[in-house]
């Protein structure tokens, strides 16, 4: 529902973003009373989802549109994603590509948990990898 309302949002042409606790609208001319009191009553989980991407930015993860998933490259050919899944959950995947479209090779790390534990378990995978 967040990254819908943002997509919406942005859209329009006017982005968001934090200024410590408060959220700040860059060209909210073309928002509606509607427009304003969703992003009034999401508040508080949209200033977590924001803080989430400076945190994983800072970690050296790759932030796609509205959040909806991290990248990290960990090697020549393998990647680790975060993605968010509808139910407001994450999965942390990651997957071995070589010459090929699609991975050759595949692994779910953790599915069904909230950000802070995937992005744990994930971290955990990107140190372990790098140190293996």
């Amino acid at each position: 529902m967040i990254r819908a309302l943002l997509k919406e949002i942005e859209g329009l042409g006017c982005a968001v973003t934090r200024e410590g606790d408060m959220l700040k609208l860059h060209d909210p001319r073309l928002l509606t009373n509607m427009h304003r009191n969703r992003l009034k009553e999401s508040k508080v989980d949209i200033l977590e989802l924001l803080e989430q991407e400076v945190e994983a930015r800072r970690k050296g993860w790759l932030v796609y549109p509205y959040r909806e998933a991290y990248e990290m490259r960990v090697g020549k050919n393998n990647i680790v994603y975060i993605f968010a899944e509808a139910n407001g959950t994450y999965i942390v995947w990651r997957g071995t590509w070589r010459h090929k479209a699609y991975p050759i090779k595949d692994k779910t790390i953790i599915q069904g948990v909230s950000f802070a534990v995937a992005f744990e378990k994930a971290n955990n995978y990107v140190r372990w990898f790098k140190n293996y």
